[in-house]
């Protein structure tokens, strides 16, 4: 049994390395996206108000 405790602890440093890896890259491309979303806002503000 100890063997397979091992297994466990492994497999979830794998899914903790992999979540973390996919996380940095994911939040990049949210704040990439919400940087166009709030250009996209005031340049159609800025427009409207003209």
């Amino acid at each position: 049994m100890p063997a397979d405790t091992g297994r466990v602890t492994g497999g979830a440093w794998w899914v903790a390395a992999l979540t973390g890896g996919t996380a940095v890259p994911a939040g990049w491309v949210t704040t990439r996206g919400n940087v166009r979303a709030a250009r996209t806002q005031a340049e159609a503000t800025a427009l409207g108000g003209s």
